[in-house]
């Protein structure tokens, strides 16, 4: 109807902003109004105290009046009381900035306010000094001419000096020369924690060679998929350990008989390596079933190390603990940030890591100075000893990452080792980020802030900056971050962006890694971490994508449909036992007699144990959505499912049998549990093996 002078009347409109079309158009576009017919020009007028914005002259026709007050309405079971305040404000930033321009595309209309954008972004000048055009081994024989007696690792009751290092690696190198490797090539490292494993990766960096590392633990299947999709020119390994690898087209290098050649010079061979030169690759699980590999450069790995250094202050009397598998990027931490430093690297075999009582031994027998360890091993470490910070005197920084770092353990480090510094740092395979050293006043503990070199950003799916306590996407850009995926461009393309925050277009933030985590930031310039927004998990801090679990699983001939998902259930004492785990659940072809364990089985030949799921449950259907996708929602929770009953189940016959049945049951989260039943079987890993142990000897 013909409205009254004095009426207002208002026709309202959906449109969705999260659009790379401009306001002007979307109301062109999606309202269909017949503008022309309004006399109205076009007004955006914003009112906030005493301030109005009223830019005029822009079509179509548009007016807003938000006056000074506003009523908002909130359902507390979906928005917390920090959001009540916040959301409105980021209502109001969105209406200033878009009067701004009304020809801006809606997507990328900014959410913050000026001052608050300000703020973030000094908590990113993290610009450092380095040694940007240096090597990693050229610095090496640095520290080994400068002190060439200095013991610069430990192995068992062997010692190596820096001097003798650099003159067996120099040795080695010269013998890998004559067998053909060049730079450029990539070596295949498939070798014991030892002496020798130090020597080989030297010998590789001094011919401009890069190594992949390949765990021991990758079973045959893995690494032939492995030499299948990678160029492995070579791959370096003992005699004995030859028979373990799968069949494969490399070049072999059998480190036992090259270092027995002592007719090689001992002065490093004239090679100029780059600085941008490939140094190693580290695989982690991809989504298709075959591994990624992360190329980390000479460059990028001593920006890394510096940071690292500035955050926790290291010098050549510490000693580090080389405690980490060997296949992730913290073993290289622990095997070159000492080594560049002249500082001394404790090698210590994955039987003695897996056993708290050695492992505290050994780093009381060391005097180790600083160790990196996942959540769960600190806290099985921490509650096995009481007198902890008597015995470990000497080990003043504790590095934590891989997984999220809980209250109740922070509590107890404080506790329990008051003299020592608890650092919870932020990173990927691909770099690190943020550190933060904690103490008893935050809940949850963050992650912190940049370190040195690297800027970090909470991005939405526009690569705009979300506003404080926002959840977004966490995306790096910085000098110590890998330089590209080996033989992947399609995820090049994917996780790498041109940085839209940088004005310098050849520095080394000039681009923008894409995470794929969830994190928020604080108004204290702490950044939260919240988890991921695809079906990558961290199972024992390392990366399992469950497309991959599903991929082999779907390839097993009995199986008609499969899907993966992570439980993880939630104790009101933090239990150690609190681990995400992995579950699969499968339906089976008609013609199949299948078991769970069967399966189960069948996964270990193409799995590391990591990945394993900790049970397989057989359902008759997997629950749809209209879409023709899993439900993973509506899967059933493990404990849901009826058990299946051997027939050959055994209870426990006397009361220490009903106490481990009972305490197997509580670790592996199984019921009923036979006293016929494999530990390993039913899910459990070295890591629960240790807190088996330690509730034993209670």
């Amino acid at each position: 109807t013909a409205p009254m002078e004095t009426d207002n009347h208002w026709i309202i409109f959906l449109a969705e902003f999260n659009s790379s079309k401009s306001f002007s158009e979307l109301l062109k576009d999606d309202t269909k109004l017949p503008l022309e017919d309004f006399s109205a020009q076009a007004l955006f007028k914003y009112q906030k105290e005493t301030s109005v914005i009223t830019p005029e002259s822009f079509a179509p026709t548009i007016s807003l009046e938000l006056g000074k007050t506003a009523i908002w309405n909130f359902d507390p079971v979906h928005y917390s009381l920090n959001e009540t305040d916040s959301i409105p404000k980021v209502f109001i930033h969105f209406a200033e900035n878009l009067a701004c321009d009304f020809d801006q595309a809606c997507a990328k209309v900014s959410l913050l306010a000026p001052e608050e954008w300000a703020e973030m972004e000094s908590w990113n000048r993290t610009e450092a000094d380095f040694p940007s055009e240096a090597s990693l081994h050229g610095l090496i024989s640095a520290q080994a001419n400068r002190a060439p007696e200095r013991i610069a690792a430990v192995y068992n009751n062997e010692r190596i000096s820096y001097g003798e290092m650099e003159r067996r690696a120099n040795r080695l190198a010269h013998a890998l020369i004559a067998a053909g490797v060049q730079p450029g090539h990539v070596i295949g490292l498939y070798i014991e924690r030892d002496l020798n494993l130090l020597i080989a990766q030297l010998a590789i960096l001094k011919t401009g060679a890069a190594y992949a590392a390949l765990d021991l633990q990758y079973p045959r299947e893995m690494l032939a998929r492995l030499f299948d999709n990678f160029n492995l020119k070579f791959i370096m390994t003992h005699s004995e350990m030859n028979k373990l690898l799968p069949e494969h087209k490399s070049g072999l290098l059998l480190i036992d008989k090259l270092l027995l050649e002592q007719n090689h010079l001992v002065t490093a061979p004239e090679v100029n390596v780059n600085s941008c030169s490939a140094a190693f690759i580290i695989f982690t699980s991809g989504s298709t079933g075959v591994p990624k590999g992360v190329i980390h450069t000479h460059r990028n790995m001593l920006a890394r190390f510096q940071a690292a250094w500035a955050l926790a202050a290291m010098n050549a009397e510490d000693v580090i603990s080389q405690t980490s598998p060997l296949s992730s990027i913290d073993a290289v931490d622990e095997i070159y940030s000492p080594f560049l430093l002249g500082a001394r690297t404790v090698m210590i075999p994955h039987k003695i890591v897996t056993d708290p009582r050695r492992l505290v031994n050994l780093l009381e027998e060391e005097a180790v100075t600083r160790i990196i360890l996942v959540p769960l091993l600190l806290r099985v470490i921490l509650k096995a000893y009481d007198d902890i910070d008597q015995r470990l005197t000497h080990l003043n920084t504790w590095l934590i990452g891989g997984d999220a770092l809980t209250p109740t353990l922070v509590k107890l480090f404080h506790e329990k080792l008051p003299r020592a510094n608890l650092i919870n740092f932020y990173g990927l395979t691909e770099g690190d980020a943020t550190f933060h050293v904690t103490d008893l006043s935050e809940t949850p503990p963050p992650v912190g802030r940049p370190i040195q070199n690297t800027r970090v950003y909470v991005l939405d799916s526009n690569l705009q900056p979300v506003p404080l306590g926002f959840p977004g996407e966490i995306c790096l850009s910085g000098a110590g971050l890998f330089s590209e995926y080996w033989n992947r461009p399609d995820l090049n393309t994917e996780k790498w962006q041109i940085n839209p925050f940088n004005d310098a277009p050849n520095s080394s933030f000039s681009r923008l890694f894409k995470t794929g985590d969830i994190g928020c930031w604080q108004p204290n310039g702490q950044l939260q971490y919240l988890g991921r927004h695809d079906r990558m998990v961290k199972i024992r801090s390392f990366r399992v994508e469950l497309g991959e679990v599903e991929a082999v699983l779907t390839a097993n001939p009995a199986v008609r449909g499969c899907a993966v998902r992570v439980w993880q259930t939630e104790s009101a004492d933090d239990s150690v036992t609190n681990q995400p785990r992995i579950i699969a659940y499968v339906t089976l072809k008609e013609s199949s007699q299948a078991t769970p364990m069967q399966l189960r089985d069948a996964l270990k030949v193409h799995l590391p144990d990591y990945a394993l799921p900790k049970q397989v449950v057989l359902l008759d259907v997997l629950p749809i959505l209209p879409n023709g996708k899993v439900d993973y929602l509506s899967l059933p929770e493990p404990s849901e499912v009826e058990p299946v009953i051997a027939e050959n189940f055994i209870e426990p016959s006397d009361e220490f049998e009903l106490f481990l049945v009972k305490l197997w049951e509580r670790l592996l989260k199984r019921h009923p549990i036979s006293t016929r039943d494999n530990f390993f079987d039913l899910g459990g890993d070295s890591l629960l093996v240790i807190i088996m142990i330690t509730e034993l000897e209670k």
